[in-house]
């Protein structure tokens, strides 16, 4: 007797990838400066396992204030706005059958943001941001 073996779902390779939230913009942002406190350390071959980077960045997360949690916030919102534009282009391709060198997405001006000063606001923010250690 043969059983059956169910097929696991497969996310199609054009789909887009789901933005990151505001703590793994943080978490990714605090792993990076600690890596480069851990490389210019004496001990350079010192490992840091994942847990103990995971504790260290949630517990810094949790003393966040509201302002010092803003930048990550806004970078997170962004994504999701850009993420949500690009489903949509991305489902109507599915359901319409069209081909995507011919199909386009015809979106008011009034419904996004304007993306191009992002990196900008950013910075600013960032720089501004009292670092916690």
């Amino acid at each position: 007797m043969k059983s059956k073996t169910r097929r696991k779902w497969k996310k199609p390779k054009d789909k887009p990838k789901r933005p990151l939230s505001a703590y793994n913009i943080f978490f990714r942002h605090e792993r990076a400066k600690l890596m480069v406190k851990v490389e210019q350390s004496q001990d350079r071959f010192e490992k840091v396992g994942f847990a103990a980077l995971a504790k260290h960045i949630a517990a810094k997360w949790k003393q966040l204030d509201h302002y010092s949690r803003k930048p990550y916030e806004a970078q997170a919102e962004i994504e999701q706005r850009q993420y949500r534009v690009l489903l949509e282009e991305w489902k109507r391709k599915q359901n319409g059958g069209c081909d995507s060198s011919n199909s386009r997405l015809v979106v008011s001006s009034r419904s996004l943001p304007d993306f191009s000063n992002t990196k900008q606001v950013l910075s600013r923010a960032t720089s501004s941001m009292p670092e916690l250690d």
